[in-house]
């Protein structure tokens, strides 16, 4: 089941099975930052995230890819197909219990053999939402079998399996992401400087660098870390310059303690008590490009 791991360690696994499904108890704790392991089944299986410490966990297909899904909040499912992978994946975490349903859809006893030949047809999705089947699912990982029969134990599990018909199909295609560099950072670094007095909302940024705000958020956080989720703002202090220092290999993009602040009250970035005090050595502004005197504000038309 677990084929890799790294920086998290998994207490044993505890298994409970119902007709057609098999529970599987993941307790986990983090002793690096990321973490995260890797697994495989024969056969589809429901993940959800029961309780978490720290941070948030997420799921995508490798450990190396990004981000996968369309709902990253709390109580986010992941349907994994048959022999298809699975990476439960963390930063600043601490623990987390997650519940893994391992279907058996020869062995259930409340579905058709149609309906259950279309669940076994269904793609993988990561991290999407679905209240009915996550509480479902819920409800099952916290229940303890304490009597024989598990009269309640079997009805979740019926109910999770049942519930499993009515879950969204949409397949999410893979997130991806542009690499904030040259020119098309240089343009979003060079608004931000003539607008030390202003809040700068992510979208204006997005829009400069010719990118959704999805798309922006993903980019920025690729680059530095930092998981802005389309919510927070710019804020550039009124004494805070850009530094543009000249290099063999080209122009680097630097900047003061504060070139970027975060919003009062939203949450700093990932590893980060206090604002970045540099910006990546990776975003480098081409010599001759984006003159300050060319440049307009995204809504301005010209």
């Amino acid at each position: 089941m677990i084929t890799k791991e790294f920086g998290v360690h998994v207490a044993a696994p505890s298994r409970q099975k119902w007709p057609g499904l098999a529970r599987i108890i993941l307790n986990m704790r983090w002793d690096t930052e990321p973490g995260w392991i890797a697994l495989t089944f024969d056969s589809p299986v429901l993940c959800v995230v029961l309780s978490e410490t720290g941070g948030r966990c997420q799921t995508r297909r490798q450990p190396e890819q990004p981000v996968q899904g369309d709902y990253f909040g709390t109580g986010h499912l992941t349907f994994v197909a048959l022999s298809q992978p699975l990476t439960i994946y963390a930063t600043e975490m601490r623990d987390a219990r997650i519940a893994l349903y391992q279907l058996d859809l020869d062995r259930t006893d409340c579905l058709s053999s149609e309906q259950a030949a279309m669940i076994a047809r269904f793609e993988s999705r990561y991290m999407f939402r679905d209240d009915r089947l996550y509480e479902c699912a819920r409800l099952l990982g916290e229940h303890e079998v304490s009597n024989d029969p598990d009269i309640y134990g079997l009805s979740l599990a019926r109910a999770l399996q049942l519930a499993l018909l009515g879950m969204p199909l949409r397949r999410v295609k893979p997130r991806t992401s542009v690499r904030l560099t040259g020119e098309r950072f240089a343009e979003v670094v060079a608004y931000i400087s003539d607008h030390l007095d202003q809040t700068t909302a992510v979208k204006d940024l997005a829009l400069i660098s010719n990118l959704s705000p999805a798309q922006f958020g993903r980019s920025f956080q690729d680059a530095t870390g930092a998981d802005i989720r389309n919510s927070y703002t710019f804020t550039s202090a009124a004494n805070t310059k850009a530094a543009i220092t000249s290099s063999a290999a080209g122009s680097t993009l630097t900047g003061s303690t504060a070139f970027f602040t975060w919003t009062a009250g939203a949450p700093m970035p990932p590893g980060r008590s206090s604002a970045p005090r540099s910006l990546p050595r990776t975003w480098t502004r081409p010599s001759g490009c984006c003159s300050t005197s060319t440049r307009t504000s995204p809504n301005r038309r010209t």
